[in-house]
């Protein structure tokens, strides 16, 4: 089945619950200044909104996790522009874009100062959009080495194209590379894929170092807008343990919907095609209706200027505030404790 000709139950769904549908996208605007007046969070934010999602761990399904909510917020109304910023380019591959036909990429606007909007491209998904990676990619760090403002060059780019998406998705590799950097630069918020198992976990004490140091290097928060739980294996006693400290300590960050491992989820990249194209009735496809709307809320209120809507006394983590709270290295180690006692 091809991607236009899909049902786009699941993510429409997720439009209606959080009280809009695709078609009333034309009017959110001024939809949302009513709400604003009447002290509601708007329908969609008013601006551009950016997401990294990123791990410097491998293998924790960042490439999955961007595609398919790239695809549910697309079917949910939202222009949305993805980026894919990894030079094996398993996102755009994996969107149907053979190997021979990547370029002209990202590689393009960060090396050679291109204009973005002469690399993006369309897609098989109406509202989804697509700037490749390449394998020119890796030659980024020595290529910039000398260059003046070389981490904001992608920022620089996005501004051109700022009236024409709602939502733009960074791929990010699992390096903490200058097109990284360029991207923890450029987005609003990061998003952060886990698979629960040890070393996954113990990757996010080095990731909340790194976006704490460049915190500090620009003088401004990278908020998190919150932790998914991908390839979670269900009925697993290890699993469950590793879910449960991971929620435990980094509390409502978490996502309610985990992403459950799958097969759907794996042969799709190799159709070219998302979940919801590829197989819509499958648990990929039910996992990713719920991440996807649990995205458009929290980027709803944030557009808003309110945080994340937690429970009392949670994290609020749009506001960049950090709990008092053991190391990540701390948590996964009790993580790990936990499992070997079972």
């Amino acid at each position: 089945m091809s991607p236009r000709n899909a049902p786009t139950t699941a993510p429409a769904r997720a439009a209606r619950d959080t009280s809009e549908t695709p078609d009333a996208s034309a009017g959110a605007a001024k939809s949302s200044a009513s709400r604003a007046s009447s002290g509601k969070p708007p329908l969609v934010p008013p601006v551009m909104q950016r997401i990294a999602i990123v791990n410097f761990k491998g293998g924790v399904g960042k490439t999955t996790t961007t595609v398919n909510l790239a695809a549910g917020l697309a079917r949910a109304g939202r222009r949305v522009l993805l980026v894919d910023l990894d030079g094996q380019a398993n996102a755009s591959l994996g969107l149907g874009i053979p190997r021979d036909e990547l370029a002209p990429s990202i590689a393009a606007v960060l090396l050679e100062n291109r204009p973005l909007a002469e690399v993006v491209r369309a897609t098989a998904i109406p509202g989804l959009s697509l700037v490749t990676a390449d394998a020119s990619l890796y030659g980024a760090d020595a290529a910039l080495a000398s260059t003046m403002a070389r981490e904001t060059r992608l920022a620089k780019a996005l501004r051109t194209v700022a009236s024409d998406y709602d939502v733009v998705l960074f791929d990010c590799s699992p390096a903490l590379s200058v097109v990284t950097a360029n991207a923890l630069l450029a987005c609003d918020v990061a998003l952060i894929p886990v698979v629960p198992e040890y070393y996954a976990v113990e990757g996010l004490a080095t990731l909340e170092s790194t976006l704490e140091e460049l915190r500090e290097a620009v003088e401004r928060p990278i908020p998190v807008l919150g932790v998914v739980l991908s390839r979670v294996t269900a009925g697993e006693r290890a699993t469950g343990e590793l879910v449960a400290a991971i929620r435990s300590h980094y509390g409502a960050v978490v996502f309610d919907t985990p992403i459950r491992k799958n097969i759907r989820l794996s042969e799709a990249p190799s159709f070219g095609q998302d979940i919801f194209g590829y197989a819509p009735d499958s648990p990929g496809a039910k996992d990713f209706q719920g991440l996807t709307r649990e995205v458009l809320a929290r980027l709803a209120a944030f557009g808003a200027g309110q945080g994340v809507p937690l429970p009392p006394g949670a994290i609020e983590v749009l506001d960049g505030v950090t709990p008092a709270r053991t190391s990540g290295a701390a948590a996964a180690t009790g993580a790990a404790s936990a499992v070997g006692a079972s």
